[in-house]
């Protein structure tokens, strides 16, 4: 009776750790070689958390770039249709940003890697870089904050939202290029 007890308590905990860890697909190969991986995070996560989050992979794993039309549907391809990923229409994270937020409203924008900022798929307007007020908080976010940080909406076009939103996961990118330089250093 002691030992059923025990496997069951066992149960329990490996039950409950589970659901608290991201749900992550395995990495699939994107049209440009790269590994790529769509993480599910149900309690949301910021921005900030999600490049957090990626860096610690390792070197080579960053934030999805989008350079291309094809790459942009293969990304958009592993999260399309999968509600959870969505808050309001909007997310998951992706490692768009814009440098300086005064430089309005398509100026200044930029990839994670460096990569150069010239495949867009804006919704309409969009980037609107508006800031968090009375009228447009987004959950979790001060009042103030401009929106300078990228993700795809639900039909797959994009969207700037404030770094400190709450969505649902993030895709994850991975060149082993990227990796070989790094460990070159």
């Amino acid at each position: 009776m002691r030992h059923s007890l025990l496997d069951a308590s066992v149960l329990v905990l490996t039950v409950t750790a589970t659901v608290a860890l991201p749900a992550a697909a395995a990495p699939v190969t994107g049209p440009n070689g790269h590994q790529y991986e769509a993480v599910l995070v149900l309690q949301g996560l910021s921005w900030f958390d999600a490049q957090a989050v990626v860096e610690k992979r390792g070197c080579g794993w960053y934030l999805a770039t989008i350079t291309s039309t094809a790459e942009d549907k293969f990304v958009f391809g592993l999260v399309k249709g999968k509600t959870d990923f969505f808050v309001n229409g909007n997310g998951p994270w992706t490692g768009g940003y814009q440098k300086n937020s005064r430089e309005e409203p398509k100026g200044n924008w930029a990839w994670v890697t460096g990569e150069a900022f010239t495949h867009t798929n804006w919704a309409l307007r969009e980037p609107s870089n508006r800031t968090a007020g009375k009228q447009n908080a987004e959950p979790g976010v001060p009042p103030g904050q401009y929106e300078t940080f990228l993700s795809h909406k639900a039909n797959g076009q994009w969207n700037d939202h404030h770094p400190e939103a709450l969505f649902h996961g993030y895709i994850a990118e991975f060149d082993r290029a990227t990796q070989t330089a790094c460990q070159a250093r």
